[in-house]
């Protein structure tokens, strides 16, 4: 859970608009859906188009706020604009740093950079009152909120059996028991989880029972190894190799396997797997 309170906004780590030095008066981009590209395409010899996937364009984020420095005006305004500055400046790589804000009792987090900042003058800066806007952008469009995980054991049988010499009615024991979980985005956008599988299993296999999206590998785990796939960035590593060529064509891509918003039912299953086979399942609340 985030410790914001109502309109705060932390940027990479710092409280920026903490609500009494820079309050918050206006933000637009944040809950409103992204541009969207679609995937429809024009017929060429008749109305209308056949109709195609739309996804959303980078998210852009603007938030507009006072800066308060009390009574000592444009002096005491400069050290927190300085430390605005300072904060909002240009970063010199790719990397995609935090964006929290807490709106409507929810805190949501969104990843992007810095693409302007105005800081005007004129009589609000001078009495000490200047006006500040931020402007970001963050190519993932989604908002990540609460992380949730379970882990699904691998189904493990009773070692019962026949007894000799055999009696009637007879008795195979009991049926394999495990192997299904339960998940819950509580957002309203698909998630991309991340699975982590503990041997020792063979040919390990996770199916979404109300998708039938399947991922399934070609290879044994013994009891030291993990195989992490990450189904955001689409990798495959056994104990930090690659292994993406293990995914069988029975799989879909792991960029097509999320987490619905909603309830899902994960089963879980192997070709022989010993005590302690296992896939651990991450993922977040995701907000479109």
């Amino acid at each position: 859970m985030s410790d914001l309170a109502e309109g705060q906004i932390r940027w990479d780590g710092a409280l920026l608009f903490d609500g009494r030095r820079l309050a918050l008066t206006e933000i637009e981009g944040w809950d409103d859906l992204p541009g969207i590209d679609s995937g429809n395409v024009v017929r060429p010899s008749r109305h209308g188009a056949w109709a195609g996937r739309g996804l959303a364009q980078q998210r852009i984020v603007t938030a507009t706020g006072v800066l308060v420095a009390g009574d000592g005006g444009v002096r005491g305004v400069d050290p927190y604009v300085a430390v605005v500055r300072r904060s909002t400046a240009l970063s010199d790589d790719a990397r995609q740093r935090s964006l929290t804000i807490r709106l409507g009792g929810r805190a949501l987090t969104a990843y992007g950079q810095v693409t302007a900042r105005s800081i005007p003058g004129g009589t609000g800066y001078q009495a000490g009152r200047p006006t500040v806007s931020i402007q970001w952008a963050c190519p993932d469009p989604r908002r990540y909120g609460d992380e949730r995980s379970t882990t699904i054991l691998s189904p493990q049988r009773p070692e019962d059996g026949l007894d000799y010499p055999i009696g009637y009615p007879l008795e195979y024991g009991e049926p394999a028991t495990g192997g299904l979980g339960t998940i819950r985005n509580n957002g309203d956008t698909p998630s991309h989880p991340v699975l982590t599988f503990t041997g020792p299993c063979d040919r390990p296999r996770v199916v979404d029972q109300e998708t039938g999206r399947s991922l399934e590998f070609d290879l044994a785990l013994a009891e030291t190894d993990t195989l992490s796939v990450d189904c955001d960035s689409g990798t495959v590593r056994l104990n930090g190799a690659d292994r993406f060529y293990t995914l069988t064509a029975s799989s879909v891509p792991p960029e097509g396997w999320t987490v619905a918003p909603g309830k899902s039912t994960i089963r879980f299953r192997t070709v022989s797997a010993g005590p302690g086979a296992s896939v651990h399942v991450r993922w977040h609340d995701t907000y479109l």
